[in-house]
C-alpha cells in the first residue's frame, strides 16, 4: 500500500502542506497505468541496443519525478517494477559484464553495447537511489532496490566501460570513446575485434559523454567516492571548455574530436564526423538540463555560465512571441548568411526555469500522463521556489570544484577551438584545431598562464570558412627557438581578424 510521503530530498525549502494542497489540485495518472504505457511500448518488440534503450529510457525519470511531485511512494513502487523490467533485458557478454547487448545502431550486423544505452537506463535509477538513500524512511524500504542499482552502475557501468580502455583521462578533461569490440548476432560467446566498423573508437558526442558524466555525478552524490566527484568534474569541464562564448551567449556543437582518432589529417576531410550544432534534432535542450544538474551540484559551472546559457535561449532562440513562442538554433546569430529553413532543433531549455521567471512563463506541457507528471513537478517543486541561483543540491549550498577556464574570450565566428590532449610531457605533442563560420587572418599562440606574453606562435596566416576552414597543428611545447617552455600552466589563444579570440588553458608537465 502506497503513502503520501514528503519529498525526500534536494527541496527541502519546500513545506509539505503546500506540496499536498497544491498537489491535491492536480490530478495524478495511477502509477501503474503509466507503468503498464511504458512496458507495452511497440518500440520494446525488438531485441535490446541502443535504439531499445532510447525507447525504453523516454519516460524512465517520471517516475521519480512523479513521486517528488505528489510524495506517493506508489511511483517509487512502479518505479521498481519498470527497472526489474528493464534490467531484465541485459545481457552478460564475453567479458562478464552486462549491457543491453544488441544490434548496434549504425550497423545491426554486429551485436554489442553502448555508453549511452547504459547511462541512460541506470542514470533513472541512480537518481531513484539518490532520494531513497537521503531518507531514512524511504531508505528503510527501499534501500536494498537502491544498493542494487549504486552496484550495477559501479560494475556494469564504470568499470565495464574503464575496462575496456574506452575512458581517456586528460588530467582537467575526459572523453570516453566508442568501443571497437563486438558479438555476432548468433554467438555472444566472444567479442571480436572490428574497428572497421563504423564510428568505432570515435569520440562520443556530447550528449552521450555529459550522461557518462551525470552517472558519475549521482554515485558521488549517493557514495561520497572522490573518484566519481572526480570523474564527473572532468567530463563536465570538457563540456565547458568547448563551448562557444560571443557577447554574452554560450553555444556549443554536437560533436567535436575529443581523441586523437577522431582526427584523420586526410586533406578536405581531416577529422571523423561532422562538427556544429545539430540542425534538427534538440540535443542541446537535454545537455543543458545535465548542465544544471552539474550546477546544482556545485560541480564546473557558475552562475555566469548559467546566465549566458539563458541569454542564448531568450536573446537569441526566441522570436519574442509569448502567445506564439517559436525557437531557432543556438547559433542563429553566429553563421554569416542565416541559417537553412531546414534547420529546426531550436527550442524553450525548460531546464533553466530554476534561474528564470520568462523561462517558466513559456513552460507548456503535453496532454498526457506525462505531461501530467511534468506539470505537476513544475507546480509543485520548481514553481514554490522564486527564480534563483541557488545551489539546490550542493553541500551547504557551496561550489565544489568549478573548472575555471579563460573566458575572456568572444568570438562569432571560431566555432571550434580545441587542443587533444590538454596536458604534455616534455617530448610529447598537443593537437590544436580550428574551424571558423567566416574567412580571415588567424593568429594560433601560446601565451604564458596570466595571458599577457605571447611565447610561441603556432600558426600565423590565412584561414577559409566553413568545413574548409577545419585545421589541425602539432605543438611540442616548445617556444619560437625551439627551446622546451619550463613546465607550467599556459593558454592557447585564437585571435581571428576582424573578431576577436577563444583561449583554453593547457600544461606542460615535469619529466617523469
Amino acid at each position: 500500500m502506497s503513502r503520501r510521503h514528503p519529498m525526500a530530498c534536494f527541496s527541502a525549502a519546500v513545506l509539505i502542506g503546500s506540496l499536498i494542497t497544491t498537489g491535491a489540485a492536480l490530478a495524478q495518472p495511477a502509477p501503474e497505468d503509466f507503468y503498464n504505457i511504458l512496458v507495452n511500448n511497440s518500440n520494446l518488440d525488438q531485441e535490446p541496443g541502443e535504439s531499445w534503450a532510447w525507447h525504453a529510457a523516454s519516460s524512465m525519470g517520471h517516475f521519480t519525478k512523479a513521486y517528488e511531485a505528489w510524495g506517493d511512494t506508489a511511483w517509487l513502487d512502479q518505479a521498481v517494477r519498470y527497472y526489474d523490467f528493464v534490467i531484465g533485458h541485459m545481457r552478460e557478454g564475453p567479458d562478464g559484464y552486462k549491457g543491453w547487448i544488441g544490434p548496434y545502431i549504425y550497423d545491426n550486423e554486429h551485436w554489442v553495447d553502448v555508453h549511452i544505452g547504459d547511462a541512460i537506463l541506470i542514470n533513472p535509477m541512480l537518481e531513484f537511489a539518490r532520494i531513497v538513500k537521503a531518507d531514512p524512511e524511504l531508505d528503510a524500504q527501499y534501500g536494498e532496490h537502491a544498493d542494487r542499482y549504486v552496484a550495477l552502475a559501479e560494475q556494469h557501468l564504470f568499470e565495464k566501460w574503464d575496462e575496456r580502455g574506452t575512458y581517456h583521462d586528460d588530467g582537467r578533461y575526459g572523453a570516453y570513446q566508442m568501443w571497437d569490440h563486438y558479438a555476432d548476432p548468433d554467438d555472444l560467446s566472444q567479442w571480436h575485434h572490428r574497428p572497421e566498423v563504423r564510428n568505432s573508437n570515435l569520440g562520443q558526442p556530447q550528449n552521450k559523454n555529459n550522461s557518462m558524466g551525470i552517472a558519475a555525478l549521482r554515485l558521488w552524490q549517493i557514495t561520497g567516492r572522490d573518484e566519481h566527484l572526480d570523474r564527473a568534474v572532468k567530463v563536465f569541464s570538457l563540456a565547458k571548455s568547448r563551448m562557444q562564448r560571443y557577447e554574452d551567449t554560450l553555444t556549443w556543437n554536437y560533436w567535436e574530436p575529443t581523441v586523437r582518432t577522431d582526427i584523420t589529417g586526410e586533406r578536405g576531410n581531416p577529422s571523423r564526423h561532422w562538427i556544429n550544432v545539430h540542425p534538427y534534432r534538440n540535443y542541446q535542450a537535454g545537455e543543458v538540463g545535465e548542465v544544471v544538474e552539474a550546477y546544482h551540484a556545485g560541480i564546473v559551472f557558475d552562475e555566469t555560465d548559467i546566465q549566458r546559457i539563458i541569454n542564448t535561449n531568450l536573446e537569441v532562440m526566441w522570436n519574442g512571441d509569448r502567445d506564439d513562442p517559436q525557437f531557432t538554433n543556438s547559433n542563429a546569430h553566429l553563421v554569416p548568411d542565416g541559417l537553412d529553413d531546414e534547420v529546426t532543433a531550436g527550442a524553450l531549455w525548460s531546464a533553466l526555469a530554476d534561474f528564470n521567471q520568462t523561462i517558466r512563463d513559456l513552460r507548456s506541457f503535453a496532454d498526457n500522463s506525462r505531461g501530467q507528471i511534468d506539470r505537476a513537478y513544475f507546480e509543485n517543486v520548481t514553481a514554490t521556489r522564486e527564480p534563483s541561483f541557488t545551489r539546490h543540491h550542493a553541500p551547504d549550498g557551496q561550489p565544489v570544484r568549478l573548472f575555471d577556464r579563460p573566458l575572456d574570450g568572444s568570438t562569432r565566428y571560431l566555432y571550434m577551438a580545441l587542443t587533444i590532449p590538454s596536458t604534455i610531457a616534455p617530448g610529447d605533442e598537443m593537437v590544436i584545431g580550428v574551424r571558423s563560420h567566416a574567412a580571415g587572418e588567424l593568429e594560433v599562440a601560446v601565451y604564458d598562464q596570466a595571458g599577457q606574453q605571447n611565447v610561441h606562435t603556432i600558426y600565423a596566416g590565412p584561414l577559409s570558412a566553413g568545413w574548409q576552414s577545419e585545421q589541425y597543428w602539432t605543438w611540442d611545447g616548445r617556444d619560437d627557438a625551439g627551446a622546451p617552455l619550463p613546465p607550467g600552466d599556459y593558454r592557447i589563444r585564437w585571435t581571428l581578424s576582424d573578431d576577436g579570440y577563444r583561449e583554453a588553458p593547457v600544461t606542460i608537465r615535469s619529466a617523469p
